[in-house]
């Protein structure tokens, strides 16, 4: 029994081995197919002798295939070297470099182990595939190097907002390293000071998934304010909780500033741009676009043009020209174009302006691909040369007037003061006349040249130039009138019948010569508005009346083609004229609506197409001032006296003599000098040599008694000087061509003075 139980011991234990064994052997077979690292096993000749599922898939081999493979085929070149350091140690762990069958190859992390197996020592390799540990590390290495050179500041926060991490950039911006950050607030650390209210919106919008963006001021270690972009972001962990918050800080302190200069130096652009009135057009030749500056854009209604759009707006008269010029800019013909021209703006104004144009960018073949031009508004330098150069035609038909009337007033005088001679002699004032006939003859001529002297009256009118006029004074509107009808009146002859009626109103302040023009002017365009050949059945009209509200009304009515009611507002505007070219500039009503103005008044208009207009000029009335009355004086009768005429006409010398029976003047300067005396000095203001003025100076020193009592001939064409030196002194002024009988009651007041001196 003994026995028995020994041996059923042994058999049982046996048993027990064997089931162990069994029980390790399927461990160990399920392990061996699906552990997931790579399994070889080698003997100390570095073959392979067997290898797990694993390996055969990594390695691409059949199970087979693998068997007797010597490990270098398998491995790294330097596996030889860590080969004979694991023979020696029996074991190590290295990184090496597998190789695929197809030639490819993958990073392994291998543990070697030398095993002594039933009397054999046998190499067990455990590799593991760290490809994607190794991917991992290198985009560790990428991002801290993208974090270590990232120009913009990044910081981590936990949720409290300590910082848990402070990059290079954060160093350098803020001047703070990370070890006086860490672990600190990061209002702190960015030196901000955003209010815990701010903080505590931004953190929930966050928390909500909404990355913030926005700018804010932070400062820097030393105190400087920083203008910052930040963005914000939250951070979480794998189950999607919030660990903390990450920051990303751009310093656009820099931006801001050039942000800031930029907008100075647009505005100062702007300001000069408005100021000078200039447009800027940045046109692109590719697509035929023009890009307009706010102050075209304003004018023209619109943003953008064409090319084609642009050519429309030119006037067909500065088509050819201003084309042609674009045309060598496009093609590279010339650098820049320098032009003046009109556009037609939406209102149908015309407006001039002055292009400079230069082509900024050209293709290989030199044809401009680009070209910005300035477009300055000269408009008003235009309105101003043509207004001078109106002007200075006018100072030219005045000079020119002044001078006929002066050359024509020395004759008339003598022609006039003839006739009343021959007139008095045929018995015509003094008695029955002896040649009824001839006494007819010469009245018929006497009153030819006093309409002559009507004429050249009106001429003197419009002689008289702004430096010239004197300043303006109480003035009948009447007399103004009369002159211009006198000047119009052939222009008129052919087309309506003038008719004036002039009411006695208050005089106005202005002067004769600016009135003169204003009516002539309204009188030209009446007479250009009504078709010629039917001038009775047209009629021009210029009455005089005190409006209702106390101003003096002027008003110069016809019956010709009207104004149309869309061009009225316009008509007193510089160059805008309804007439066919050649009849007229465009100033006419210009003129006139600032003459009307400057004398504090207001021109209005009333028209109907196909039945005629209305000019209404309001004046502001002026309390008359009464005339001087000279003190009566006549001579005795039969007194006679002494006369010394001074004029360059003789023939002016001896019409006076017969008027006044005076002596020859012939050598009146000599018999002054000689002391001898004269009672009267009749003398003509104008004198090519000795002038009535300087006659009168050098009397004033030598003869006062005389110079007072110096009776001046006047026959138009007055200098400032002259007209000033008249205002100065007292002296009696007869007017050429002068009547006879008040020529005689002058000079005999004057005898008169004398005597009772």
């Amino acid at each position: 029994v003994l026995a028995w139980s020994r041996g059923a011991r042994r058999a049982l234990e046996q048993r027990e081995r064997e089931m162990e064994g069994r029980l390790l052997r399927q461990r160990f077979d399920y392990l061996w197919s699906h552990v997931t690292d790579i399994v070889l096993v080698t003997d100390l000749e570095s073959r392979v002798v067997d290898a797990n599922d694993r390996a055969v898939e990594a390695f691409g081999f059949a199970r087979e295939e693998l068997q007797g493979l010597s490990i270098d085929q398998l491995l790294a070149p330097d596996t030889e070297r860590r080969r004979a350091s694991i023979h020696e140690q029996r074991g190590g762990r290295f990184e090496t470099l597998c190789r695929r069958k197809d030639g490819s190859s993958f990073p392994a992390e291998v543990t070697a182990r030398v095993v002594e197996v039933e009397g054999r020592s046998l190499v067990f390799s455990l590799a593991r595939d760290i490809g994607d540990r190794k991917q991992v590390e290198r985009l560790a290495r990428l991002q801290g190097a993208l974090l270590a050179h990232l120009s913009d500041a990044v910081a981590a926060s936990d949720r409290e907002l300590r910082i848990t991490a402070w990059t290079g950039a954060a160093e350098r911006i803020y001047g703070r390293t990370a070890r006086e950050v860490m672990g600190k607030h990061a209002l702190e650390a960015f030196g901000s000071t955003t209010s815990d209210a701010e903080v505590a919106r931004l953190r929930a919008s966050a928390d909500a998934g909404e990355p913030q963006r926005y700018e804010v001021v932070h400062h820097r270690a030393d105190g400087t304010p920083l203008d910052i972009e930040m963005t914000w972001l939250p951070l979480r962990d794998d189950s999607g909780a919030i660990v903390g918050y990450l920051a990303v800080n751009r310093d656009v302190s820099e931006r801001k500033r050039a942000e800031a200069a930029l907008r100075v130096e647009q505005e100062r652009l702007r300001l000069a741009l408005e100021v000078t009135e200039v447009g800027v057009i940045d046109g692109d030749l590719t697509t035929g676009t023009l890009h307009l500056s706010p102050r075209l854009e304003k004018m023209l209604g619109r943003a953008t043009l064409t090319i084609e759009e642009l050519g429309r707006l030119v006037p067909p008269d500065d088509v050819a020209h201003v084309g042609a010029q674009l045309h060598e800019l496009a093609a590279g013909q010339r650098e820049r174009i320098e032009a003046e021209h009109r556009i037609v703006l939406p209102s149908g104004e015309l407006a001039w302006y002055r292009v400079s144009a230069r082509a900024v960018a050209h293709d290989a073949a030199g044809c401009a691909l680009r070209v910005i031009a300035t477009w300055a508004d000269i408009s008003r330098e235009r309105r101003l040369q043509a207004q001078l150069v109106f002007s200075d035609r006018l100072a030219s038909i005045g000079t020119l007037a002044a001078g006929v009337a002066h050359e024509i007033n020395n004759p008339l005088s003598y022609l006039l003061a003839n006739f009343e001679f021959l007139e008095e002699r045929l018995g015509g004032r003094r008695g029955a006349a002896q040649d009824g006939e001839a006494l007819a003859a010469v009245r018929e001529a006497r009153d030819g040249a006093r309409r002559i002297a009507e004429i050249v009256r009106g001429l003197r009118t419009f002689s008289r130039r702004d430096g010239d006029g004197g300043p303006p004074s109480n003035l009948d509107v009447r007399g103004p009138i009369r002159a211009a009808a006198r000047i119009a009146e052939n222009q008129l002859r052919s087309r309506a019948t003038l008719l004036l009626d002039l009411r006695d109103v208050p005089p106005v302040r202005g002067t004769e010569h600016e009135l003169a023009q204003v009516v002539l002017n309204l009188l030209v365009n009446a007479a250009q508005a009504t078709p010629e050949g039917r001038p009775s059945a047209n009629v021009i009209r210029v009455t005089t009346r005190l409006a209702a509200d106390g101003r003096v009304a002027l008003e110069v009515s016809d019956t010709g083609c009207g104004i149309a009611p869309e061009q009225l507002p316009r008509i007193f505007d510089p160059f805008f004229t309804t007439k066919a070219v050649g009849e007229g500039s465009g100033l006419g009503l210009s003129v006139c609506h600032g003459i009307v103005e400057a004398l504090g008044g207001a021109i209005e208009v009333e028209s109907t197409p196909g039945k005629g207009s209305c000019f209404r000029v309001l004046l502001p009335t002026q309390a008359a001032r009464p005339a001087p009355t000279p003190p009566a004086e006549s001579a005795p009768a039969g007194k006679r006296g002494r006369v010394l005429v001074l004029d360059d006409e003789p023939l002016v010398c001896r019409a006076v003599a017969r008027t006044v029976a005076l002596t020859d003047p012939s050598e009146a300067l000599a018999r002054l000098a000689r002391g001898e005396r004269f009672d009267v000095v009749v003398c003509d203001l104008m004198m090519p040599g000795l002038t009535g003025m300087e006659c009168h100076e050098a009397l004033g020193t030598s003869r006062p008694e005389l110079a007072r009592n110096m009776i001046f001939l006047t026959g138009g064409a007055f200098t400032a000087k002259a007209r000033a030196f008249l205002d100065r002194v007292p002296n009696i002024r007869v007017e050429k061509p002068f009547d006879a009988d008040e020529l005689r009651e002058v000079v005999a007041r004057g005898v008169a003075r004398t005597a009772q001196a």
